[in-house]
Parts: structure tokens; C-alpha cells; sequence
């Protein structure tokens, strides 16, 4: 399982599509002690977890401090991920942040500010891209970045957007994913359970929860032990204050407050999130469970009744192995149908770099093929920042020189120009393993 925690309880965007950004989970000045972080991070390693991600419906690079919250991690032998919209004007210890952060996530929705702050209102896409660009500098100056990709959330409005968001990212060297967004930011939810009462700004999340909770009935149940939800497996998260709640998929609202994560089990954790109204009565995607988790249930149920646990299942999940896509390429939010995830037992443990190490046949395709699609990446994130560097000098020298210079200069030009070049051959080489990976024959 990954393990979500908020460090700290705000974000400065007005997001439509967020209850926190129309403020239906408020702002607050909570803080969460590094000493209580370490904590929650210990017991997650007890509780199986494979990596601890520093976000869920917050900004993280608002705590000053996040560097020693990511460095508590990688000192604890887990690798530590970051979702942040980067849209700030100057981040304090940033180099110090990324120097010890695996994986950061960058979202955003558009590359035009009129487009961009639509939904990341109150947002400016200068300071993204300035920063974006930093991150960039310190990777050619040779400094440690975290695994850097660049999230777009695809509305009706923003698709035009996606081929210069594509470039913008390609051109900096960093992965880019395009996201079907939830919601839409220029109307307000169509939904009709919620009623005029609910809606504040685009939609109340928490009207909406209140309101399926009393009018809940066991036959508006969709989770059986023949059809459950993959998020009870995948992540735990916990919010500023140290309390669990009850999914990752809705927002910190009272009536789906757990309890303290240091005082709760692992297994008593999954009984209360299992038999809860609100996971009993979502619609979100279900699939049949697997062996490791149907023994985890009944672990959680046997736990809560207060019995001895022998032989307690190490984890609860490991990462998916594909990347659930729609018939256009475009990232979905919801898994696959129907999708069967990774066996827990097929993968062990290396306490070296506190990363996940599969084993088994199917598992260690999985692992060659990651390895492949990364190495590919990286090489046409090179190239292409190659071809700019090129590209910039033989401009510079155009400039400077005399005409005959610029006359080879000219064929160099059109040489660049050509689409077959080491960037496009490297593009090219990536696609078969990115589809591979898209329909999960890995």
C-alpha cells in the first residue's frame, strides 16, 4: 500500500473541481510534527507499506520544511513521492526538497494562463514553468531530482492545449501524462442528489456524503466479498492531525474520520474502511479480490472481534502493473474493469534502496519492461535537449558569423529539422513498450 500524508492542512488554489479548493474541507494551520511524522512512518513500515507520498488534498511545498519530512522517510529505507501544482512564486529549501524526493508529480490544466486558471484558479502558469525550469538546471548541473512527470488534466475546454503542453514538458525533459479530468470547472456538478441547499460555489462534496449517509440502505450496497473496491488495498491516508479517513478518493470530512492512525491496527483500519456506509454504497470501479486480500478481510474481521492473528498478510497491495488508458491514450482516474492486480507474494523487500523488487516470471517483465520504458525516457529527454543545444548554437553562430559560415550552418539547420532524428528515433523506440504497458501484457 502507499501511505498518503498531509503535512500540513492547506492549499492556495480556488479549484473547482477540489473541496479544498471551494473550501468545503477548509483551510486550517495544522502542522504536522516531524515527531509525530516518524511515528506514522515506523508503523507504516510494520503495516507493509511500499512508499509514503507527502500529499493528498494539500499543497506540500507550503510547509517550509518539507525536506525533513521526505529525508525522515528515505532515512527510514522507503522511497517518498510529491504531487504538488507548483505554482509558486518561490519555494523556500526547494533545492533541499529535491534533492531527496523519488517521485514528484506536477498538475496542471493548462499552458496558457487565460486556460490554466480556469481550474487551477488562482494559479499562475509563469511560476509552474519557472519552476519547472529549476528543476531542469539542477539536473543539467548534475544535482539529485526526483523522477520528475507532468500531469494535465484534460477538460472539453483544455484539449487544444494538450499537443504545446506536450512539447513544453518534452522540451524541458520530463515525462508527461494527460489525465481525463473529474467534474468540470465551468459548471457546477451534475448531480442529482445534491439540491440548491448543498451547492456552495461549483458543489458541495460533504452535502452530498451527509446525504447518502441517511438515506443509506443495505440495498444500495455494491461491495461484496465477490466485488471490492482496490482502493481499501492501495492506500491509507492520513491527514495533519495523525487521523485516518475513510478513502483517498474524497475529501477530509468528519463523517468519514477513521481514527488515529498510531492507535488503530492495520487490520482494524480495513475493518471500519470496509464497513463503512460510504465505501459500501460508491460507485467507484470493483473487481473480484484476490487470494492475499479475501485472507486480509478476514484477518480485519477476525481482529476486530478480538482474536489472535497468526501468519498476518505482509502487505496489502503492491504497485499496478499497467496504466489504465481509454480508447484515445488518454489516462483514466478509475482502474480498469475488471483489472486483477499484482500478487503481494510475487514481490520482496530490499532494505538497500527501500524499493520493491519483483520476482517471479510475469512480475520480472513487469520489472524489465519498467526499466526499459525508463531508460528510453530518459534517452529522449537527452536528445531532445540536445537537439535545443544544437539548435541554440548554430543560431548563435548564424548570427555572429559571416556568409561563409552560414552557408553549411543552413544545411545543419535543415539536417535538425528533418524529422528523423535521434529524438524522434528514441520517441519511436518508446512507443511499443509504453502500449505494452497500457494493456497490461507486461
Amino acid at each position: 500500500m502507499i501511505l498518503y500524508v498531509d503535512i500540513n492542512d492547506l492549499c492556495h488554489l480556488r479549484c473547482p473541481t477540489c473541496p479544498r479548493g471551494v473550501r468545503d474541507i477548509p483551510n486550517t494551520a495544522a502542522v504536522m510534527p516531524l515527531g509525530l511524522f516518524e511515528r506514522i512512518v515506523e508503523k507504516a513500515i510494520d503495516d507493509g507499506a511500499y512508499q509514503i507520498d507527502l500529499f493528498d488534498w494539500t499543497e506540500p511545498f507550503l510547509n517550509p520544511h518539507l525536506y525533513q519530512y521526505v529525508k525522515a522517510v528515505r532515512e527510514h529505507g522507503l522511497p517518498c513521492g510529491v504531487n504538488s501544482t507548483l505554482s509558486i512564486k518561490k519555494i523556500k529549501n526547494f533545492e533541499a526538497a529535491l534533492e531527496h524526493i523519488n517521485y514528484l508529480l506536477v498538475t496542471l490544466s493548462g499552458v496558457s494562463q487565460s486556460i490554466y486558471e480556469i481550474n487551477h484558479s488562482g494559479g499562475r502558469i509563469d511560476f509552474v514553468l519557472s519552476n519547472l525550469e529549476i528543476i531542469a538546471s539542477l539536473r543539467r548541473q548534475g544535482k539529485p531530482i526526483p523522477l520528475t512527470t507532468v500531469r494535465f488534466l484534460l477538460f472539453d475546454y483544455n484539449r487544444h492545449e494538450v499537443p504545446n503542453f506536450e512539447k513544453t514538458v518534452q522540451d524541458l525533459g520530463f515525462s508527461c501524462q494527460v489525465l481525463i479530468g473529474s467534474g468540470n470547472p465551468l459548471t457546477k456538478p451534475a448531480n442529482p442528489n445534491l439540491t440548491n441547499a448543498d451547492i456552495t460555489s461549483f458543489g458541495s462534496e460533504r452535502g452530498n456524503i451527509r446525504r447518502r449517509l441517511s438515506d443509506f440502505s443495505p440495498a444500495a450496497v455494491n461491495q461484496t466479498n465477490q466485488n471490492i473496491c482496490p482502493l481499501l488495498f492501495e492506500h491509507i491516508t492520513v491527514n495533519a492531525k495523525g487521523d485516518v479517513y475513510q478513502c483517498s478518493a474524497y475529501g477530509r470530512h468528519p463523517e468519514l474520520r477513521i481514527g488515529p492512525y498510531l492507535e488503530l491496527s492495520r487490520e482494524e483500519i480495513l475493518y471500519r474502511r470496509f464497513t463503512h456506509p460510504i465505501c459500501s454504497s460508491c460507485t467507484w470501479s470493483r473487481r473480484p479480490p484476490i487470494a492475499h486480500e479475501r485472507l486480509a478481510l478476514k484477518q480485519a474481521f477476525a481482529s476486530h472481534m478480538g482474536e489472535a492473528i497468526s501468519d498476518r498478510v505482509k502487505r496489502l497491495s503492491v504497485p499496478l502493473g499497467y496504466i489504465p488508458k481509454n480508447e484515445d491514450g488518454f489516462q483514466t482516474p478509475k482502474p480498469l474493469d475488471g483489472a486483477i492486480p499484482l500478487d503481494p507474494d510475487q514481490f520482496v523487500f530490499s532494505t538497500e534502496d527501500g524499493f520493491l523488487k519483483p520476482i517471479g516470471p510475469a512480475a520480472l517483465a513487469l520489472e524489465d519492461a519498467n526499466l526499459k520504458l525508463a531508460k528510453l525516457d530518459a534517452e529522449r529527454g537527452a536528445a531532445i535537449a540536445e537537439f535545443n543545444r544544437i539548435k541554440l548554437e548554430c543560431e548563435a553562430l548564424r548570427r555572429s558569423t559571416s556568409w561563409r559560415v552560414t552557408a553549411p550552418l543552413r544545411w545543419i539547420r535543415r539536417q535538425l529539422s528533418k524529422p528523423h532524428t535521434l529524438a524522434q528515433e528514441v520517441v519511436d523506440a518508446s512507443e511499443p513498450w509504453k502500449n505494452s504497458l497500457s494493456s497490461g501484457s507486461s
